[in-house]
């Protein structure tokens, strides 16, 4: 184990390197030689190359950084403005600096890494850049045009050295609370007033996707107790795949998701009844048809588990029904009412985007706070949207329309 996560580890690891590709053949090799079924595909994704002159450049104050990192999914070309710290880049982080009457509007934002992924922070698409939201096609090659999902704002990852010169020369606003708490020594946290640039933070695994990511780190990172943490991880993967291979019926428990659509759907109550007493919303928003959908969600998943539990697992053919039914609990809680291009993590409970749940409880703080961001019509669509997806969601867990009889 140790050899190959040394070949594993190697420094040269960038992606689309010959280092990289060194490492790939390894373990192609590697999964061969365990008799796994291997193969090759080909993928034609146009992204950003690491840059012909070396590295790429910030500019601060006269003073240049060079960066050795690149975000492959950036747009190109040379940008100049003003620098505005936006946190951690988070849908509630621009609505913060929207309370505070400050724009991002042709502004260089510098964001921190973490709380959400690289992805989400600039919105890079999901899936094949050529069909953003969607997965490639075999045997296809697409066009070579722009594609709507990826974003044409150019952005760049800079180190905490470079990140803390910036920020030491920042001006501007102090930042909403909580947002001055970071790794940089010896920093006073800023809005922003003048120049250049984008990005820092910390995680739990802070060289996670760096050039830093390397045994060494990790050995460091983990108080040298790496090969424990290995064993570990590979025997709960082995649990996890022993049941998905060996099991009759999928290990998803439907009833799960009750609780937290019953937790969530008790907190929009409170909000809701302490907003309507200070006529902050109107009375006519009602309550019933969500709190309906969650019953409803709620009394079809008992039915569902009951129905696992008094089945014969000898059955493939009624194993697979239930299956397709768990599976379609997952379907059904992906939002239809967005488009998977605009919106890739499209799951109510679990995604990002003005259709989850938790977009919802956020737009009723902030017409509890008074926030201009704050929208009455927009709060009864989120509403609609919200109650219509777990009703469907329900009905597809309930079964077929003929079985039902009226129990849901």
């Amino acid at each position: 184990f140790i050899l190959f996560l040394s070949e594993l580890s190697s420094d040269s690891h960038q992606a689309g390197s010959v280092g990289e590709d060194v490492i790939s053949e390894n373990i192609f090799r590697r999964f061969s030689e365990f008799g796994l079924s291997t193969w090759r595909d080909e993928f034609f994704v146009k992204v950003q190359d690491h840059p012909k002159g070396g590295t790429n450049g910030v500019t601060f104050y006269g003073t240049k950084f060079d960066e050795s990192g690149y975000l492959a999914y950036s747009g190109n070309g040379s940008v100049e403005g003003a620098v505005l710290y936006c946190y951690y880049g988070q849908v509630s982080d621009f609505r913060n600096l929207q309370d505070l009457k400050v724009s991002p509007k042709g502004k260089i934002v510098l964001v921190r890494a973490g709380k959400i992924s690289f992805a989400e922070k600039v919105h890079l698409g999901c899936g094949d850049p050529y069909t953003p939201g969607f997965p490639s096609f075999n045997h296809i090659q697409f066009p070579a045009v722009k594609s709507s999902g990826l974003p044409s704002i150019p952005a760049q990852t800079i180190r905490a050295s470079t990140a803390a010169a910036i920020m030491g020369k920042m001006g501007g606003l102090d930042p909403p609370h909580g947002w001055g708490k970071g790794g940089l020594r010896n920093v006073t946290y800023k809005l922003g007033g003048e120049n250049d640039v984008v990005q820092n933070g910390t995680g739990e695994y802070p060289f996670f996707g760096t050039m830093l990511d390397t045994r060494k780190n990790l050995d460091v990172k983990t108080s040298q107790n790496l090969l424990v943490l290995v064993k570990t991880a590979g025997e709960i993967a082995g649990q996890m795949a022993l049941r998905l291979v060996h099991d009759h019926l999928l290990r998803l428990n439907v009833e799960n998701y009750s609780n937290i659509i019953r937790a969530q759907v008790a907190q929009i109550n409170k909000e809701v009844y302490s907003l309507q007493m200070s006529n902050r919303i109107p009375k006519t928003l009602e309550m019933q048809w969500l709190m309906s959908a969650m019953g409803s969600y709620s009394r079809a998943s008992r039915r569902l588990t009951m129905l696992n539990q008094n089945s014969d697992l000898q059955d493939s053919e009624q194993c697979r029904i239930i299956n397709d039914r768990i599976m379609g609990v997952e379907k059904d809680l992906l939002s239809p009412y967005v488009s998977p291009r605009e919106s890739p993590f499209r799951h109510i409970l679990l995604g990002s985007g003005s259709h989850t749940v938790g977009a919802l409880l956020s737009h009723l703080a902030a017409i509890k706070e008074g926030s201009a961001s704050a929208d009455i019509n927009l709060l009864k669509n989120q509403f609609a949207l919200t109650t219509w997806t777990i009703q469907s969601c329900a009905n597809a867990l309930a079964g077929n329309v003929w079985e039902m009889d009226n129990q849901i």
